[in-house]
């Protein structure tokens, strides 16, 4: 299977398939009013003022929960696509874990980062979703970077 790690953080995976392109980054789109679809199929980013004119785009990625992605797509014709990020924060699912109602649930994730030293675990092993209990990722942290004169690893169990 094909894998990517994220040399020098999650961003290295962007930014090698956004060569070429251009992205912008941490720009904050006001929730009413800030993405329009144009007539001519371009998207327009109407930023507030101070923060640079308004921009157009072929395509927008919004990366953020659903609840605020919601809103800021609520005017956008890709009904069935804003219809997914409807969102609620809860324990459980609705109605005793039943699919259904519409709706995404977020909840909370607790993630613990150790360090281990170096060989405890096997030298091919980097990561592992775990199925079937409490712990359902494992991953080590030092895989992504050069490796430290510490001697140690940085492992983070979800």
């Amino acid at each position: 299977a094909v894998r990517y790690v994220g040399a020098d953080g999650m961003g290295g995976i962007a930014a090698a398939l956004a060569r070429g392109l251009d992205v912008r980054q941490d720009v904050w789109v006001p929730p009413n009013g800030g993405i329009t679809y144009e007539s001519d199929g371009m998207w327009r980013l109407r930023l507030p003022s101070g923060a640079g004119d308004d921009c157009r785009f072929d395509a927008v990625v919004i990366a953020h929960n659903g609840k605020c992605a919601e809103r800021l797509t609520s005017s956008v014709p890709a009904r069935d696509v804003h219809s997914l990020l409807r969102t609620r924060f809860a324990a459980s699912l609705p109605g005793g874990g039943r699919e259904g109602g519409g709706v995404f649930t977020l909840n909370s994730v607790y993630s613990l980062a150790f360090e281990a030293p170096a060989g405890v675990m096997p030298s091919d092993f980097d990561a592992a979703e775990v199925r079937g209990g409490p712990l359902r990722w494992l991953a080590n942290n030092a895989a992504k970077y050069a490796p430290a004169d510490g001697g140690g690893e940085v492992w983070t169990a979800l």
